[in-house]
């Protein structure tokens, strides 16, 4: 076992970066776009699904206050590296949901069909369920089928939220993580679609997925373009 895949050395990194997430989100200064979308949903009493990439996931959680008292969970893989991310997060106010899928967007028995159980009765019981699209693997940036899966059979809408944040610590992992430094300026752009129909064929599926890419792609674009930043 790797050293920080020990339970003691991933829940003193949980407590480690619950931490600094605090730190960082009473210092940062934040800019919206476009967040009417996010505000409408987080007074309705229907369910919504909220997607932002992998990378921002830190920029995201100390982005967690635009939430307000909206109850959420975040879908989180049953990864080791998971793990530690998983408690973070929960000590910071958002529960998990733990699964994961493979590159090709089939579920497996990491957990998939369970998280995608589980989601679906929190959706119906009015959450907003929080994923990362190209997690836990990757490519970066590029969106599974998960969410439109989802949004097909929950028949709830879906946010896009494109978080950036300046400066940052970019971690050399698959994703180029950014984690937000203290005193830094965090940025948020948001787009929304609506549910597919139920009964979508393939094609259709396939055409709306190409459709929520370009979105997201253009919000964080938009998002990154607002503070200056240029692509990793």
């Amino acid at each position: 076992m790797r050293p920080l895949r020990h339970p003691l050395a991933q829940s003193i990194l949980s407590w480690l970066l619950t931490g600094y997430f605090q730190l960082v989100t009473v210092t940062m200064r934040w800019r919206y776009e476009n967040v009417g979308e996010l505000k409408a949903r987080l007074i309705n009493t229907e369910g919504t699904i909220a997607c932002l990439w992998h990378s921002r996931l830190g920029i995201g959680i100390v982005g967690r206050g635009v939430l307000e008292k909206k109850s959420r969970q975040v879908l989180i893989s049953l990864s080791p590296d998971g793990e530690f991310i998983a408690k973070a997060v929960d000590r910071l106010g958002i529960p998990s949901i733990r699964g994961s899928a493979d590159k090709k967007g089939k579920n497996v028995s990491k957990g998939g069909a369970a998280a995608l159980r589980e989601s679906l009765v929190y959706l119906k019981r009015k959450g907003m369920i929080l994923i990362t699209p190209d997690g836990p693997r990757g490519p970066a940036e590029v969106m599974r089928d998960g969410p439109v899966i989802l949004s097909e059979v929950a028949q709830v809408p879906v946010i896009f939220a494109a978080f950036a944040a300046k400066p940052t610590l970019n971690l050399k992992s698959w994703d180029r993580t950014r984690i937000p430094l203290p005193f830094s300026q965090g940025c948020l752009v948001v787009a929304r679609a609506d549910a597919p129909p139920r009964g979508s064929s393939p094609e259709e599926r396939e055409a709306i997925l190409a459709e929520w890419q370009k979105r997201m792609s253009a919000a964080q674009a938009r998002a990154d373009e607002l503070l200056g930043l240029k692509p990793l």
